[in-house]
């Protein structure tokens, strides 16, 4: 997986900074390698859920016991157009999610139900 990763990156850089870790800002040669990485971080994340659910319920390890202790989290660089967007629009979604509806995030857009949704900074 390392070594794919590798190949399939044009450019990689730490963003400035005194926090540490700093955040690792990678940009891929296609953008189908990067949809890979994305769709395998939020697989791994829901199964590393699962498992910790198991867990809490079987008391046989705590949640933090995943090896090496490093959390890893792995996202899109929004511009800050599309982040402020997106965490006004995070309510809604919540809200959608919570009555049965079939609601996700796309860039700055709040799909529910196949309707698009876009926030309006001016109202």
């Amino acid at each position: 997986m390392l070594t794919y990763f590798i190949k399939a990156t044009e450019r990689a850089h730490r963003l400035p900074g005194k926090n540490y870790p700093r955040p690792l800002i990678v940009k891929f040669s296609l953008f189908k390698d990067k949809e890979r990485i994305i769709k395998r971080y939020r697989e791994q994340r829901k199964s590393d859920r699962e498992y910790e659910t198991s867990d809490a319920t079987s008391n046989e390890a705590s949640a933090t016991d995943t090896g090496s202790g490093k959390r890893v989290r792995v996202s899109e660089d929004f511009t800050e157009r599309v982040r402020k967007a997106r965490s006004s629009l995070i309510p809604y979604l919540k809200e959608s999610l919570a009555a049965g509806k079939n609601a996700y995030l796309r860039l700055d857009k709040l799909i529910v139900n196949g309707n698009s949704y876009v926030y309006d900074e001016n109202k």
